[in-house]
């Protein structure tokens, strides 16, 4: 754990420091859309860690809309793959795999059926009827200071970010094989479908979520 570090929320100044931290995490994964992904991606709310003024990772976020499409939609996500209905997975994926620009075939399994077993039940329904969604969208720490607990820190105060203003769930996709799959897992977060391939470079995307 680094003592002197300061999450807060992104001023003007740092989004050249986002923005090289972004190209550098992602350009193998997004490869010639990396420029348009971070134009879209800069529509998010953003908040920094920083080591005095140097910007050491970001974490960005989102919220579903008041008409709660986006809950539905997820929520209809894993009701689909559940069920095995590859025409409704097929639909509601598309809008998410043209996102992250990837145009070949794509599918969806469940990564954990007792965790989606679950989340499927009716407490999930409820929670999402009654309450405000919350979407972790990208997190990237520097190189230079990986695996000392600054992507858990971004976690965890995005996570207090959508308690403090209501959300009742929390959303996220992790590419497979990183570690920040596991960050969140021991936040909380329950693994319930694997895309793949998920991502430009052929990367599976693992969709977890989180009752909060």
């Amino acid at each position: 754990m680094i003592e002197n570090l300061v999450i807060g929320e992104i001023q003007e100044k740092n989004w050249r420091d986002v923005e090289w931290l972004y190209f550098n995490g992602f350009s193998e994964i997004f490869r010639d859309r990396i420029k348009k992904n971070f134009k879209y991606v800069k529509s998010h709310k953003f908040i920094v860690a920083k080591i005095g003024e140097n910007v050491v990772g970001f974490g960005s976020y989102c919220f579903g809309r008041d008409d709660l499409d986006l809950s539905t939609h997820s929520f209809s996500e894993i009701i689909a793959v559940h069920n095995n209905d590859k025409d409704r997975i097929n639909m509601r994926l598309g809008d998410y795999v043209s996102g992250i620009g990837y145009s070949g075939e794509i599918s969806a399994e469940l990564y954990d059926n007792d965790a989606t077993r679950y989340l499927c039940g009716k407490i999930l329904a409820d929670i999402i009827i009654s309450g405000r969604d919350f979407y972790l969208t990208d997190m990237v720490v520097s190189p230079y200071f990986q695996r000392r607990g600054i992507g858990k820190r971004l976690a965890e105060e995005r996570i207090k970010i959508a308690q403090e203003t209501g959300s009742k769930i929390a959303y996220v996709s992790c590419i497979e094989g990183r570690y920040s799959l596991a960050v969140y897992e021991k936040l909380g977060f329950s693994p319930v479908i694997r895309l793949k391939p998920g991502y430009p470079d052929g990367s599976a995307a693992i969709r977890l979520i989180k009752i909060l």
